[in-house]
C-alpha cells in the first residue's frame, strides 16, 4: 500500500491548482462534520459498508480516521479506476502490484477488463471465456512493443509517401526522434 500511497501523492503534487482544489472539495464533501478528518461513518455514508477493510488499508497511521494525505490515496484509487479481482472467493479489496489481465478483454473491450489476483489465477479460481492472460507488467511491455512496431510502420510508410511525392529520400526518420519510450 505504501507504493500506491507514494504514487497518489506524486500525482497530487503534480496536479494543476484546479485539480488540487477538486480533490480538496471531494475531501470536504465526505468530511461532513468539518473536523479535517474522515471517520469510518463518514466514509460509509459515501462508499457504503462493504469496504471497511479498504478504509483500514488507506488509514496508514491506524487512528480510525483519514486525514487529507491518506484521503489522497483513496481519491487516487477511486479516480484511477481501481482494479478489483474478478475471481471467485478471494478477499482482495483491490489489486496492488502485479496481477493478471485477460489479454483478449484488454485488447478488444472498450469498457471492461477481466483481472485476477495472483492467487485466483494460480489456482484457477475463476470462470471466464478466454484463456490468454498476462501479468500487468508483461502486458504493458507487450503493448509498448506493439506501439513501437506500429510507429515504425507508420514512419516507414510516411517516408515512402514522402519519397514518392518529393522524389527524394532525404527525409528519413528514426524511432528515437519520436521519443515515445524512455530507455531504462
Amino acid at each position: 500500500m505504501e507504493e500506491i500511497r507514494q504514487v497518489a501523492l506524486a500525482y497530487y503534487h503534480n496536479f494543476s491548482e484546479d485539480e488540487k482544489y477538486e480533490a480538496y472539495q471531494a475531501f470536504r464533501e465526505i468530511d461532513s462534520n468539518g473536523d479535517g478528518t474522515i471517520t469510518i461513518d463518514e466514509y460509509e455514508e459515501n462508499f457504503g459498508t462493504d469496504h471497511r477493510s479498504r478504509f483500514r488499508e488507506v488509514d496508514t497511521n491506524g487512528d480510525g480516521k483519514l486525514d487529507f494525505e491518506e484521503f489522497i490515496t483513496l481519491y487516487y484509487l477511486v479516480n484511477s479506476g481501481m482494479v478489483l479481482c474478478d475471481g471467485h472467493g478471494c478477499k482482495v479489496n483491490f489489486l496492488k502490484g502485479l496481477y493478471f489481465t485477460c489479454v483478449d478483454c484488454f485488447s478488444y473491450s472498450k469498457t471492461n477488463t477481466f483481472d485476477l489476483c495472483t492467487s485466483c489465477y494460480r489456482y484457477r479460481n475463476f470462470l471466464h471465456n478466454h484463456t490468454n492472460f498476462l501479468d500487468n507488467h508483461v502486458l504493458m511491455r507487450c503493448k509498448a512493443a506493439y506501439l513501437q512496431d506500429q510507429l515504425s510502420l507508420i514512419t516507414s510508410e510516411a517516408i515512402c509517401w514522402s519519397d514518392d511525392q518529393a522524389g527524394e529520400s532525404e527525409s528519413e526518420a528514426s524511432l528515437e526522434d519520436f521519443d515515445l519510450l524512455d530507455e531504462q
